[in-house]
């Protein structure tokens, strides 16, 4: 089966099998590694899912929940390589963007870790207004089960740009004085998340998309973290590029950064890497999804009616 027919299965289809019981889930440990905060994470993840309804109801966390989900899952977080290997069946999920309530919705309707295991491709922060939410979130089920979450990084997990496009203003707005304190310590996180993963050996994932100066994976793999806001080289390019139909080859990006990169392209990395697709994210696509010609490239957006644009 093409990788591609299989993630459509994936993501279009309802899947028939039974889901484990609330209460037989393997319930998450009261407190992780070595954090000098205690925290019990089964009440903190519970609470979550206690206001479900439409709207912007933030969530209230102390600081000692702050400092134990961030400096938790900051400790695993470093000790996963800059590329890693993630293992089928696996659901891949694209740009969340701050929106808490679709977030929430999608794990109520696919399951929750560790019933299933999830793929996140970056981009968490900015745009929406409950950034916070999704991390505190997704951070903490990567504490508790950290081989049912992985998260990658997105060009938006990079401090320049979330003190400009939201996420800064939400830490000032919402935690007043600790604001800054809080914004710092999700990018100390932030600079430790994987930029890329493989999946079964021959789905190559990533935010943006590829970069010119890429010649072996082990390049990305070996990258030492943390990598603290990257301007140039591999890592940006696969936090910021896009790939365009128009052209073949490469062009510089209109983002800014990164670069554009046609289907040979494509071909060329696949057939040189062994890879069969290339999932990323990055770009809004009006159906969640867009897949290129040749079917070696997979574009999900995981942000419903982002912008007011797109169901």
């Amino acid at each position: 089966m093409h990788p591609f027919q299989h993630c459509k299965e994936l993501f279009l289809q309802k899947r028939s099998t039974a889901r484990t019981p609330r209460s037989r889930r393997p319930p998450p440990p009261k407190t992780l590694l070595k954090s000098i905060e205690y925290l019990d994470y089964p009440e903190f993840l519970d609470k979550h899912y206690e206001k479900i309804e439409p709207g912007i109801h933030k969530i209230h966390y102390t600081m000692t929940e702050y400092r134990a989900v961030i400096q938790d899952a900051n400790l695993l977080l470093s000790s996963e390589k800059t590329l890693i290997d993630v293992d089928p069946p696996v659901i891949i999920v694209g740009d969340i963007h701050g929106q808490f309530n679709d977030l929430i919705n999608m794990f109520l309707l696919i399951g929750r870790p560790p019933e299933r295991r999830y793929l996140f491709l970056g981009d968490y922060v900015d745009r929406g207004m409950m950034s916070i939410e999704c991390m505190m979130l997704l951070l903490a089920y990567k504490v508790c089960y950290p081989t049912s979450v992985y998260l990658l990084r997105g060009n938006h997990e990079c401090a320049r740009v979330n003190k400009k496009y939201g996420f800064w203003n939400e830490c000032i707005s919402h935690l007043g004085d600790q604001g800054e304190t809080v914004w710092a310590m999700f990018q100390r996180c932030f600079n430790n998340m994987p930029v890329s993963a493989l999946v079964a050996t021959k789905i190559l994932c990533m935010h943006g998309g590829l970069s010119p100066s890429l010649e072996s994976l082990d390049d990305v793999r070996n990258t030492i973290k943390p990598v603290r806001n990257p301007f140039r080289g591999v890592i940006n390019d696969m936090l910021w590029a896009d790939p365009d139909m128009s052209i073949l080859d490469w062009r510089t990006s209109t983002r800014g950064s990164g670069f554009a990169f046609g289907s040979h392209v494509i071909d060329d990395f696949c057939e040189r890497f062994g890879l069969e697709l290339i999932v990323r994210a990055h770009q809004m696509c009006l159906d969640g999804f867009w897949v290129t010609p040749s079917k070696r490239l997979l574009t999900l957006f995981s942000a419903p009616m982002y912008c007011n644009l797109y169901r």
